[in-house]
């Protein structure tokens, strides 16, 4: 399994614009430590829970959750959410530092294990946004409907009553596009996947300007041929 900064580092690699004029950002990462590789004993991880009870308010805040029995959701110095699970397993949401991230959590812990919490830090899904570098907007949303229909092993819907965006859903994760030419990739968990998505993303945009390009072509054609017959009419 890859390291978590190897990931990451993947992860915003695939994010930067390869001069195809689309640059994207991550605003949030999820992750996933797998405490009870390393945590095996419950008592040592009752423990745990009780200490981060017992911590500064300010920098905990426990907003629901029966300890021990379910699930924990607590904030993290105002920043991150937590879901803290019974058997061992902790989910961590906004978080647009990991690094950052690990260190607060080894701090409210009281946990000198940095590098253990890192070895079994995984990223389970990110949210990522850019705008697509096109000046032909509002985007239109029913060609690229139905260009993304022709992608293999995609499931694809817009209906802009639910949600106003065109959702292409594949195994890498879900693109989301709208009319403004914004996009938000969520689900991915490598570099790998950020790249497949906004591959599609950018598959999708030039298709649907052809076409467009196509269409205003052929419409500019059949101006021209009418005024051309009115004109050996006349």
């Amino acid at each position: 399994m890859d390291s978590l900064e190897k990931v990451v580092s993947e992860i915003a690699a695939a994010c930067v614009d390869r001069g195809d004029g689309l640059s994207l950002r991550v605003s949030n990462y999820k992750l996933s430590v797998r405490m009870h590789k390393f945590l095996s004993n419950a008592a040592i991880w009752e423990a745990a829970l009780k200490h981060l009870l017992q911590k500064d308010g300010s920098r905990v805040s426990v907003i629901s959750g029966e300890l021990l029995r379910s699930t924990l959701y607590v904030k993290l110095d105002g920043k991150y959410s937590a879901y803290i699970y019974k058997g061992g397993h902790l989910n961590v949401t906004g978080v647009p530092d990991v690094g950052e991230c690990v260190d607060t959590l080894c701090s409210l812990l009281d946990w000198p294990l940095k590098s253990i919490i890192r070895e079994y830090t995984t990223v389970d899904n990110t949210t990522i946004s850019g705008k697509l570098p096109t000046l032909s907007l509002p985007l239109h949303m029913d060609l690229l409907y139905q260009e993304a229909a022709n992608v293999p092993a995609v499931e694809v819907r817009l209906n802009f009553e639910a949600f106003p965006s065109l959702k292409v859903k594949t195994d890498s994760g879900t693109l989301l596009v709208f009319a403004t030419g914004s996009i938000v990739l969520v689900g991915c968990k490598s570099g790998k996947d950020v790249a497949q998505l906004r591959e599609i993303a950018l598959h999708l945009l030039r298709k649907c300007e052809r076409r467009v390009e196509a269409a205003t072509a052929a419409a500019a054609a059949a101006a021209a041929a009418a005024s051309t017959a009115a004109d050996t009419t006349a």
